[in-house]
């Protein structure tokens, strides 16, 4: 079984190893991401993010996106302008490219209250930096990773039992260039 895994491995490394994509102008893009978040009122919310985005210069990325995350207690959605760059590593030989990403939007909070909590809306303006790393496994198609931290004009993060005005999550997602 270990061998088999170390087999599969080897051969995904190898294979994100073949033309490391760098983006070039005018690339467009399209991202899907899975969204986690810790501590949403005791529990971890979960969701997605999806974003289209163009190359305005080499190595980077222009996007606007829509997220929604939940679990049994809130809903939050958010709309938003993002920018990702890339650094790449010269002679990386598995296609392994860190990013950084910064974003401006509108975050929005559904609060299904319970007992003396009641049910409420709340919206902010929002910002978030990113940093991760992306597997490119053709010029074409990239596995990314990250961790974001958000900080909001109003406190619309739910941490345990209250609300504040930061956050950190972490998306998991695959990123399409044509």
């Amino acid at each position: 079984m270990k061998k088999a895994a170390l087999i599969v491995i080897g051969t995904v490394f190898m294979a994100a190893g073949v033309n490391a994509g760098l983006l070039e102008k005018d690339t467009k893009s399209v991202r899907v991401d899975y969204v986690w978040t810790d501590d949403a009122f005791d529990e971890s919310a979960r969701g997605a993010e999806v974003g289209f985005g163009v190359s305005c210069y080499d190595m980077d990325d222009l996007a606007i996106y829509v997220s929604h995350v939940e679990n049994g207690k809130i809903e939050m959605q958010q709309l938003g302008l993002s920018v990702e760059e890339l650094f790449p590593i010269p002679d990386m030989p598995i296609g392994l490219v860190p990013f950084a990403g910064a974003a401006i939007g509108y975050g929005w909070l559904d609060v299904d209250g319970d007992g003396d909590e009641g049910d409420f809306d709340r919206g902010s303006m929002l910002a978030r930096a990113e940093f991760g790393a992306k597997l490119f496994f053709s010029e074409n198609f990239a596995l990314n990773a990250s961790a974001r931290f958000y900080v909001a004009t109003r406190d619309i993060f739910p941490d345990e039992r209250d609300l504040e005005d930061t956050n950190w999550d972490f998306a998991l997602g695959l990123r399409f260039y044509y």
